[in-house]
C-alpha cells in the first residue's frame, strides 16, 4: 500500500492509494508500469478552509504520517492477517477542520473503485462492506491522526489533532481513545487533573498492546501502561531523545510537519517481547529491552545524519531495525540485543545459573522449525536471555562424556551453582554444548 497523494481519480481531486498485490505469497512487483498495481480512489473531496477550493477528503498524505498517522492495523504474532489488508483513515467532510471528521476502516481495500464507497452507513466489516465507520464522529473536527492497537478482531483506536490545518485555529494537541465496546471517545490528553502530559506533540501507541502509549509532551516523554488512565514521566527515554539535554522537547514554530520536526520522531514495538521498544529522534536511535531502561543504538553526532523513521524486522534470525534518514538514506542496524553478535559455527563460552534443565526422548527435539535442534538435553542460563544450549546423548563413543556433563549440570542446577558452557553456535539462538565447567 503506497500513498499517492498527487494522483487524480475520476473526481479530479488529488489523492489515491496504490495497492500492489502479488500472486499467492509472492511479493508484488512495485516497479513503474507494473501490471500488479491497482489505483484506489480516496473519498469525495472536502473543502479547504483557506480558499474554499476542493481538497483531498482524507489524511492519506505523508504530512499526516509525520505527525503520527499510522494507516495499518497490524497483525499480532500468531494471528491470521486480513487477506485484503486492514487500513484506517480520517475522512474530512465539508470544510476541513470545521465540519465533522469521521474515522473509517476497510478490510476490503481492493474492492473500492469509486469515491462514494467511502460514504458509508456500515459500522462493522462483513460481506459486501467496502468501508465502515468506527464509532461516532470524531470528538474534534481538527483531528487528523489515528493509530490502532490490539489486532484485527477488537482494536482500540487512539486519535489526535497534532497536525495544524490550513486556515483553522490550532487545537489542544489532545489524544482521545475508543476501546472495544465504547460508544464515545474518551479524552486522555491533556491528562485528567494535570498529572501527566499537558499536550501531545506526538504520540505512539503500541500496535499490539492497547494499554501502552507513549506521549511526547512539551515538557518530556510520558508513558501510560493503562491506556491513558495514569501517566509516568519516563526519565530514561527523556535523556535519550534530548541527548542528555542538548535538544529541546518543544520545537515551537519550527514544527511544520517535516519528519525531523520533533525530538521524538518514530517508535516501533515488538509483537512477542512486551518490553522491547525502539525509538528514534534528533539524537539518534535508542531502545529498551524491558520498557524501563533505555540505551543508545546509534548516535546522530557519530554518524552525521538525521534519523526520521524506523522499520523493525523481528522475524529474521538476526533481528534488525532499518532507519530512514533525512537525506533519504537507509541504514540497517543488526543484530539487536540480546541476539548473539558472533557467527554461526564459532566456539564460544557462556557462564551463569541454570534456569531450566530439560531432558526428553530422542526425536522430540526443541525449538521452532527455523531454529530447531534434535538434542535430548536443553539448558537455559540466566545470563543468556532467549538462548538455549543443547546436549546430545547419542549411543556412541561420546556417550560417557555426555553423561558426565549431564550429571554436572544436574548437580549445579540442584545446588544453585554457576556453570560455564563452551558451545558452538548452530542456530539463531541455539548452541551445541561441547564442555561443561563448574564456575566459581
Amino acid at each position: 500500500m503506497l500513498f499517492a497523494p498527487r494522483e487524480k481519480p475520476a473526481n479530479g481531486v488529488d489523492g489515491e492509494i496504490f495497492l500492489c498485490a502479488g500472486p499467492g505469497t509472492t511479493p508484488p512487483d512495485t516497479a513503474v508500469g507494473t501490471s500488479q498495481l491497482q489505483r484506489i480512489p480516496g473519498p469525495p473531496p472536502a473543502i479547504d478552509a483557506t480558499d474554499l477550493a476542493p481538497v483531498r477528503g482524507w489524511n492519506v498524505v505523508s504530512y499526516w504520517a509525520n505527525y503520527g498517522y499510522r494507516p495499518l492495523v497490524l497483525t499480532p504474532a500468531g494471528a491470521p492477517p486480513r487477506p485484503d489488508g486492514d487500513l484506517v483513515t480520517v475522512r474530512f467532510t465539508g470544510v476541513v477542520g470545521r465540519d465533522p471528521a469521521l474515522l473509517l476502516r476497510t478490510t476490503a481495500l481492493s474492492s473500492i473503485t469509486v469515491d462514494q464507497q467511502w460514504v458509508t452507513s456500515a459500522t462493522a466489516e462483513g460481506p459486501g462492506v467496502a468501508a465502515f465507520q468506527v464509532g461516532p464522529a470524531l470528538p474534534d473536527p481538527r483531528i487528523s491522526v489515528v493509530q490502532a492497537s490490539g489486532g484485527h478482531d477488537a482494536p482500540t483506536f487512539y486519535v489526535g489533532d497534532q497536525a495544524p490545518l490550513p486556515g483553522i485555529d490550532p487545537g489542544p494537541r489532545g489524544v482521545w481513545k475508543l476501546a472495544p465496546g465504547d460508544t464515545a471517545w474518551r479524552p486522555i490528553v491533556p491528562a485528567s487533573g494535570g498529572a501527566g502530559p499537558s499536550a501531545a506533540v506526538r504520540f505512539f501507541a503500541d500496535p499490539y498492546r492497547p494499554s501502552v502509549i507513549y506521549v511526547l509532551s512539551p515538557d518530556g516523554v510520558y508513558l501510560s501502561r493503562d491506556g491513558g488512565s495514569s501517566w509516568h514521566f519516563d526519565t530514561s527515554p527523556n535523556r535519550m531523545v534530548t541527548g542528555a539535554g542538548t535538544y529541546p522537547f518543544e520545537l515551537g514554530d519550527n514544527d511544520v510537519g517535516n519528519a525531523q520536526d520533533a525530538v521524538l520522531r518514530d517508535m516501533t514495538f515488538d509483537p512477542v517481547r512486551p518490553g522491547f521498544v525502539i525509538a528514534t529522534g534528533i539524537s539518534g536511535v535508542f531502545f529498551t529491552q524491558n520498557g524501563h531502561n533505555w540505551e543508545p543504538l546509534l548516535k546522530s553526532t557519530a554518524m552525521s545524519l538525521t534519523p526520521t523513521s524506523l522499520f523493525y524486522d523481528w522475524l529474521s534470525c538476526e533481528r534488525s531495525v532499518y532507519v530512514g534518514t533525512g537525506n533519504r538514506g537507509l541504514l540497517r542496524l543488526h543484530p539487536l540485543p540480546p541476539d548473539w553478535e558472533f557467527p554461526k559455527g564459532s566456539l564460544q563460552a557462556a557462564a551463569g545459573l541454570i534456569t531450566l534443565l530439560r531432558v526428553h526422548d530422542p526425536g522430540t527435539g526443541y525449538g521452532p522449525p527455523d531454529d530447531f535442534t534434535d538434542a535430548e538435553v536443553i539448558v537455559w542460563l540466566d545470563s543468556q536471555p532467549e538462548k538455549a544450549f543443547a546436549l546430545r546423548l547419542r549411543d556412541d563413543a561420546h556417550r560417557p562424556a555426555a553423561e558426565g556433563m549431564l550429571e554436572l549440570l544436574r548437580d549445579a542446577f540442584n545446588a544453585g551453582r554457576r556453570v560455564q558452557l563452551d558451545f558452538i553456535r548452530t542456530g539463531c539462538r541455539i548452541g551445541d554444548i561441547v564442555r561443561v565447567i563448574e564456575a566459581s
